[in-house]
């Protein structure tokens, strides 16, 4: 059994969360089977139920197949019924029958089924009362999704839909099963991209009840089962995503407009995890490890995500190649295009849409026997702005190594701020990893066949990852969304990126100066969502493989991060991202920790100035901290350093809340300069 240790979170909306005497079971959906992801969840809502008496109940289905399973699981007696009208929901032998019983499960389908058919009735009162005598209540997708508090019912349900118009017209019940208080369940949450829309519903929400409530967003294969004492376990194949609100948290909601919102608390857990849903805290296992989060830096020239697949897009009169025609130096440079030389479509494409608004433009096919061609490294050096499109994801950062003729070349224009656009799945090829075998079927992530690739790294600490709600054939569907998803956040963990970054078609970004910029080509554009890791304290990886995969499920437990949903306009400033320059900071700093109050890791930045002759010479620095009584807590830096600024991450678990003292030295040139910030841990 893995040691568990607790993780305190800043969980305002879990706070004070009262349950009831009962046990509930969240199943995010999928199908159950013997001996699969299934058998620990539904173990625990057997068992949960005190004298194992379950009754498998649904609005229209009678299938018997649980009264088999249940059983296999561990001991019980299963009956099933399908309560198909409104006066058989509310007859007195359907009454008895269901209080005969102290487990229900509620099958998927139609939540608003459930609704229509079973709100205000006998039926209704009988699964309250014996969840209120100790008993336990399940549901599997539409059966989850109405044991929340607040429940999504209808409506729209495409996900890119409601993100690009969030007062489509949609239904949110908070009257019918409210067993898990202050909650909003929502299922398939990767598998069908449904991540996107949770915080929707959560805005929704409080625009028209005024009430902050936490989003729990469950995953297929993967269940949440929450017991009397209001801990929730975190069991199956995949993981649970909590979305909650922080003071800061912004959102805007218009007609006609796309969906913004800005600073929403964002952990996903994977099994092996609890949390506690009256206090927040969470229950990390043993297995989890701290997560170091690297710096993230950008070239000096603007760099151009473009997450859609489509050439009309592209070439829209607000799409990104007007964008990187408008961001040459002059009107005269020549755009170089680089693609494989095995499929150039794509490239031609760009040549000839370009080339009608008179911008100068050249192919410049690159594959293994050309990576050190001296005429191709010449008309590189010749470009002013490259696009990047139709290339191997799995060999073109070989190819385009520095130490190649034609890497070189194109080293030499990133360094000279020259701007980029990366189209469709070349996007993933501007961060550290891109994403190898999103393609070779829908559940990659699930089966673990994803792999990581080599970037071109130009956007360091960054995993972009482009047409999310985009099949193959560039139409809309959410057949690969899992993949994008997970095998983003598995890649953000494994590598320790802080940021991650889904784009759908019609939308793109520009990455400069320390901004993330957001452009659509209209207004309704699908925005953008933005995972920021920068303040993650645990992260950890799941260990469940299905049935006959060789590979573990590739997904990521994520703790302490910020979910932003930004729209064409919006832009991310970020403390922590910084141009490749080679200047010197000017003065001796250290800089105010971020977050402050923190709980339980922090971040200090502290600047090292050149001597007064310019040399950037080594010189002994400290960064230390002390208490309130002046004693020393912990030495973060003892060491030579030479001028530049640096990071530091700070976990104060071992310590408890109150204020402490950061104080940064450095002796330099026969003295002694010195910098002391005040810190709050507030746990």
């Amino acid at each position: 059994m893995n040691i568990l240790f607790r993780l305190t979170l800043l969980a305002s909306s879990l706070s004070g969360i009262a349950l009831s005497q009962g046990s509930v079971l969240l199943v995010g959906g999928g199908s159950e089977n013997y001996n699969d992801w299934s058998d620990i969840p539904y173990r625990w809502l057997v068992t949960h139920a005190p004298n194992r008496k379950i009754a498998v109940l649904h609005y229209a289905d009678t299938t018997t197949w649980f009264s088999g399973y249940f059983p296999s699981l561990s001991p019980c007696s299963v009956s099933n019924l399908a309560i198909i009208t409104n006066a058989q929901a509310n007859d007195s032998a359907t009454y008895r029958f269901i209080l005969q019983h102290d487990g229900i499960f509620l099958r998927g389908g139609d939540q608003a089924q459930y609704v229509r058919l079973w709100k205000g009735t006998l039926t209704q009162q009988a699964i309250k009362e014996i969840f209120e005598r100790g008993g336990v209540v399940g549901g599997s997708s539409a059966g989850e999704a109405v044991l929340s508090d607040v429940a999504y019912t209808g409506g729209s349900s495409d996900v890119g839909a409601i993100l690009r118009n969030p007062t489509n017209s949609i239904t949110l019940v908070d009257d019918f099963l409210p067993l898990v208080p202050n909650i909003l369940a929502e299922s398939h949450t990767s598998e069908r991209g449904r991540i996107g829309r949770l915080p929707v519903f959560l805005a929704r929400y409080k625009s028209s009840s005024g009430r902050e409530i936490t989003g729990a967003g469950v995953d297929a294969n993967t269940a949440l089962g929450v017991d009397s004492a209001g801990i929730g376990e975190v069991m199956g194949g995949s993981a649970v995503a909590l979305v909650r609100w922080k003071p800061e948290t912004r959102y805007l909601i218009e007609p006609g407009v796309s969906f913004s919102m800005s600073n929403m608390k964002f952990d996903q857990l994977i099994p092996g995890f609890k949390v506690n849903l009256r206090t927040g805290e969470v229950l990390r296992p043993s297995t989890a490890v701290p997560f170091v989060s690297k710096h993230v830096s950008s070239p000096k020239g603007a760099i151009l995500l473009d997450g859609s697949g489509n050439l009309a897009d592209w070439s829209s009169s607000n799409g990104s190649l007007k964008k990187l025609q408008s961001s040459l130096g002059t009107p005269t440079d020549t755009v170089g295009i680089f693609s494989s030389s095995a499929s150039p479509a794509l490239a031609n494409s760009v040549q000839s849409a370009l080339s009608s608004w008179g911008v100068a433009c050249r192919l410049l096919l690159i594959d293994e026997s050309r990576k050190n061609d001296a005429l191709l490294a010449l008309a590189t050096a010749s470009c002013g702005g490259f696009v990047f499109v139709g290339n191997s994801l799995d060999s073109l950062a070989r190819f385009l190594d520095p130490a190649t003729g034609v890497g070189s070349a194109v080293a030499f224009k990133v360094g000279s701020a020259k701007p980029i656009l990366f189209l469709s799945e070349d996007v993933m090829l501007a961060g550290e990893k891109a994403l190898g075998g999103l393609y070779t079927s829908p559940y990659s992530a699930y089966y673990g066949t994803l792999t990581q690739l080599p970037g071109l790294n130009l956007l360091k600490g960054m995993q972009p990852v482009p047409r999310f709600y985009q099949n193959p054939d560039n139409k809309s569907a959410y057949d690969y969304s899992e993949n994008r998803i997970m095998g983003m956040q598995w890649s953000m963990a494994k590598s320790q990126l802080p940021y991650g970054i889904l784009m759908d078609a019609g939308a793109y970004v520009r990455v400069t100066n320390g901004k993330v910029e957001t452009f659509g080509i209209s207004s309704t554009s699908t925005p953008v969502l933005l995972f920021d890791a920068r303040n993650t304290q645990w992260v950890d990886f799941p260990t469940f493989h299905r049935p006959g995969k060789p590979n573990a499920v590739q997904n990521a437990a994520i703790i302490g991060a910020t979910l932003h949903v930004l729209r064409s306009g919006d832009t991310h400033v970020t403390t922590d991202v910084r141009q490749d320059r080679q200047s010197v900071p000017s003065a001796f700093m250290l800089e105010q920790n971020y977050p402050n109050p923190f709980n339980p890791s922090t971040n200090f930045e502290f600047r090292l100035p050149a001597g007064r002759a310019g040399i950037a010479n080594c010189e002994l620095v400290t960064l230390k901290v002390f208490d309130v009584l002046g004693r020393e807590v912990c030495t973060l830096v003892n060491e030579m350093r030479p001028a530049g600024v640096y990071t530091v991450r700070w976990d104060a678990s071992s310590l408890p809340s109150g204020v402490y003292f950061a104080r940064l030295n450095q002796s330099a040139e026969g003295s002694i300069q010195s910098d002391t910030r005040k810190i709050v841990l507030s746990k």
